[in-house]
């Protein structure tokens, strides 16, 4: 049948959806291990693939290693984009690489592997790959790329001019660049030329092609600072939707002290402004409370140019258990979202959050963040989500998982890197205990319907039918890959859409791979039995006319019969109200 998961619990088979307790997630294959290419000049198919990523359209974009009559080592890896059913080749090693001249052509497309691989909801694609081919050197390899599949640009290539520098070049590209809908570039590179350092040989860059702009060079000039005070090593950009970017960096120079030698910046490029930096008062604190440290955790960004950020701190009362939280905002007016020493809303009693991972915030302002949590003699960890002020846990860790067996709970969730879409939506993987629990099915991939109700979507062990026609093609998954780690508008790889498509690939143990689109649709009131979106007393003679007629809104209890049953169900459906 059309695709539809085998859960270990009592889960139905269905055609094109599962009625998974609390949500219908359809599932559609994007493409499977033996697919013939799309499109392309060799005759091949695809044999595995990396993490995919996916845009507000749907459109999905993997990289895959491929194999066939045609294909070598030279050439057994590309990029495809497009819809289920109508995929096109991006790029693929040995083809003549776009922009990059005669005798040019793309070498390894998987070094590095997963985060150089972002899609924008134009279409376009960012990515950085390796060349290869005529006067190619190691000084000259990188590349960055964006465009649409068919229309690429080369938006940097190691040797390349610099932009913003003395007389230096590109030498190793970021790994992870992001792209905005305007086809905006934030991306770093390690520089070389003559009067390269140790202290200048690193950089972000933003722009399109033919417009790059330099961002932070360490070295020059910190902006915003004191003279005489300047970048260190600036760290991996995030950028809005109105090319405003935000990054974590260092500082040298005179004046700067190990209390004061980290800062987060924002802005656009020659005019960027400190947001927050060590020694400075941290807002929302008691007088005297300063920002200690920005740790190694990315800040975020959304289209309004808000920013996320995990923090640090110390002075007066101070300690262990209220020293950290998660700021967002615009510059001059940060206030704290979550912080350590906050209750845990929901929670056991006295129980605290202690510790944060790295926060993502989505157009609306809303804040998704891993954290730990306290309350004696324990510890445990969970996922949180919310408006600042007013985040509140998804996830506890030794909750029962949901569309599981009630002994079966949530492991560790600190530091799960998260997706949040636009609508509040949030992605995460985590690990599970409790009975019949095993390496073989200890993690999964869990999701929020588009009620906000939190759903199982694959579990390893699980069978899944990856065969899209009325056929059945049960694989049992090995292990799950789902993109996570952006807020929606942060121009970062995103693995969840705003109409709650998931996209995630999946190992089998056969051997097989796949990518799949998961649709997750918050399940029918079924209280609301005359449809008016109300569930209300005249919902009651609405279903008395349905038992009457034997109508479908007559089954409350998912037995697929009308009988008095259904009355209690009704009533216990009426008390639950509708999402």
């Amino acid at each position: 049948m059309a695709n539809r998961i085998a859960q270990t619990i009592a889960v139905a088979l269905c055609a094109g959806s599962c009625s998974c307790a609390s949500a219908q997630i359809t599932f559609q294959t994007v493409a499977l291990t033996g697919d013939q290419l799309p499109s392309g000049a060799i005759d091949a198919e695809f044999a595995s693939f990396e993490t995919p990523v996916i845009n507000e359209s749907g459109v999905v974009a993997f990289k895959a290693i491929i194999t066939g009559p045609d294909v070598i080592p030279s050439n057994d890896a590309g990029i495809w984009s497009g819809l289920p059913g109508s995929l096109e080749a991006v790029a693929v090693e040995s083809e003549a690489a776009a922009g990059a001249g005669a005798g040019v052509v793309y070498g390894d497309l998987l070094t590095p592997t997963g985060l150089n691989l972002t899609l924008n909801d134009a279409d376009q694609l960012g990515f950085i790959g390796e060349l290869a081919g005529a006067g190619v050197t190691v000084l000259t390899r990188d590349a960055l790329w964006v465009g649409k599949p068919t229309a690429l640009s080369l938006l940097a290539r190691g040797g390349d001019f610099a932009p913003g520098t003395a007389d230096f070049s590109y030498l190793f590209l970021s790994v992870n660049p992001t792209l905005n809908v305007g086809g905006v570039a934030a991306f770093g590179s390690i520089l070389t030329g003559d009067g390269v350092t140790s202290s200048n040989d690193a950089g972000l860059w933003s722009g399109s092609p033919g417009a790059v702009m330099l961002t932070a060079h360490e070295g020059d000039p910190a902006a915003d600072a004191p003279i005489g005070q300047l970048y260190g090593n600036p760290t991996i950009q995030a950028i809005s939707e109105t090319n405003t970017v935000v990054f974590r960096g260092d500082l040298t120079g005179a004046g700067v002290t190990t209390a004061n030698d980290s800062a987060i910046w924002t802005g656009v490029p020659g005019s960027l402004v400190i947001a927050a930096r060590e020694g400075d008062a941290a807002p929302g604190t008691a007088v005297g409370v300063t920002f200690r440290s920005f740790g190694f955790l990315f800040p975020d960004i959304n289209a309004s140019n808000e920013i996320a950020i995990y923090g640090e701190l110390t002075g007066p009362g101070i300690g262990t258990l209220n020293d950290r939280g998660i700021w967002t905002g615009t510059t001059g007016s940060l206030s704290p979202a979550i912080r350590a020493g906050d209750p845990v809303v929901g929670g056991l009693p006295g129980e605290i959050v202690t510790n944060f991972g790295a926060p993502v915030i989505n157009k609306d302002g809303t804040v998704a963040v891993s954290a730990a949590t306290f309350v004696s003699p324990s510890a445990r960890s969970g996922i949180f989500v919310g408006t600042p002020g007013g985040l509140a846990p998804v996830a506890l860790e030794g909750q029962s998982a949901p569309n599981l067996p009630a002994s079966i709970a949530f492991g560790s969730l600190f530091s799960q890197a998260i997706a949040l879409s636009n609508t509040g939506r949030v992605v995460f993987q985590s690990s599970l205990t409790g009975a019949g629990v095993s390496p073989a099915n200890d993690v999964a991939i869990f999701a929020q319907d588009s009620s906000g109700s939190l759903v199982l979507v694959a579990r390893e062990g699980d069978s899944f039918d990856v065969d899209d026609s009325a056929a059945v093609d049960l694989r049992v998954i090995e292990s799950l890959l789902v993109q996570r780690g952006s807020g929606g508008t942060d121009g970062r790889s995103r693995g969840i859409n705003d109409s709650n498509q998931l996209v995630f690939q999946a190992a089998f143990t056969d051997g097989s791979q796949g990518v799949f689109i998961a649709t997750l649709i918050a399940p029918p009131c079924l209280a609301d039995t005359n449809g008016d979106g109300f569930v209300t007393p005249a919902d009651f003679s609405a279903w008395v006319a349905a038992f009457n007629t034997m109508a479908p809104q007559c089954d409350q209890n998912g037995d697929g019969l009308c009988t008095p049953a259904d009355f209690s169900a009704w009533v216990a459906n009426y008390n639950a109200g509708c999402p």
